[in-house]
């Protein structure tokens, strides 16, 4: 009989120490940020939490740096010492201009405004360039000048043509598979050959984070916040483990 209840309590001691693990589990896992990529990523926020060294060094080398949202006291770095604008020809002329509600290309023909479109989203590190963007409903398209760091000024985006001021290049998501972790899209059937791509602007992850190249992350954060100790990374793949070709 007393061997009986022995075995009832060692049952229940287990049941609780699980329970109890369980729930530790759980509670590290929920207090992670959700990702909009998917329940399987943890986002480069909670990957700082162990590896601030790394991350610091990262936010400033070009894959971090790769895209960004326009800061208006950075972009007028650019501007403080320049002419802050490109002339296509005696009649064509684009400059750049602070205006109450943000930083913009400004097209004129015979020095009369044309067009105008506010800097949203600069692509690049500056270590060769900058080149900017603009959103217009759901789509991102990019502006006519670029900014260029050897010579320091403004000059037509390599492959804009020479004589127009061209303010209508799409940046579809392909462009942004290399320019940013993640952006949300859908496409419609716009008619029997074509389609439309739209991308929602809040979901944009600019520059290329951690589980770019790692992979989802949530199931390691949530492994070693659980088990500081253990130093061995486990369940994210490791960059140096990978082919050139994967890489």
């Amino acid at each position: 009989m007393l061997k009986g209840y022995k075995r009832i309590f060692l049952i229940i001691g287990i049941i609780a120490v699980v329970i109890v693990a369980l729930s530790r589990c759980m509670s590290i896992a929920d207090k992670i940020p959700a990702d909009i990529r998917g329940e399987n990523y943890t986002g480069a926020a909670t990957c700082v939490k162990c590896h601030t060294s790394i991350g610091e060094s990262f936010a400033h080398n070009s894959h971090g740096l790769t895209s960004s949202p326009v800061v208006n006291k950075n972009l007028l770095k650019l501007l403080a010492n320049d002419s802050n604008s490109f002339a296509f020809n005696q009649i064509m002329k684009i400059k750049v201009e602070k205006r109450d509600s943000g930083i913009y290309q400004v097209a004129y023909v015979n020095g009369k405004e044309k067009r105008s479109q506010r800097f949203d989203v600069a692509f690049g590190s500056g270590e060769k360039a900058f080149t900017y963007a603009y959103w217009k409903d759901k789509k991102l398209f990019q502006l006519p000048l670029s900014h260029f760091s050897e010579i320091k000024t403004w000059a037509n985006s390599p492959g804009f043509p020479k004589n127009a001021m061209y303010f209508d290049r799409q940046v579809t998501s392909r462009c942004l598979e290399c320019h940013s972790s993640f952006v949300k899209t859908s496409v419609k059937q716009v008619s029997a050959l074509a389609m439309d791509e739209e991308m929602e602007k809040g979901s944009l992850i600019y520059g290329i984070d951690c589980e770019r190249c790692h992979g989802p992350g949530k199931q390691h954060a949530v492994f070693h916040l659980e088990n500081p100790k253990e130093k061995k990374a486990k369940f994210i793949t490791i960059y140096n483990t990978l082919s050139r070709k994967q890489k």
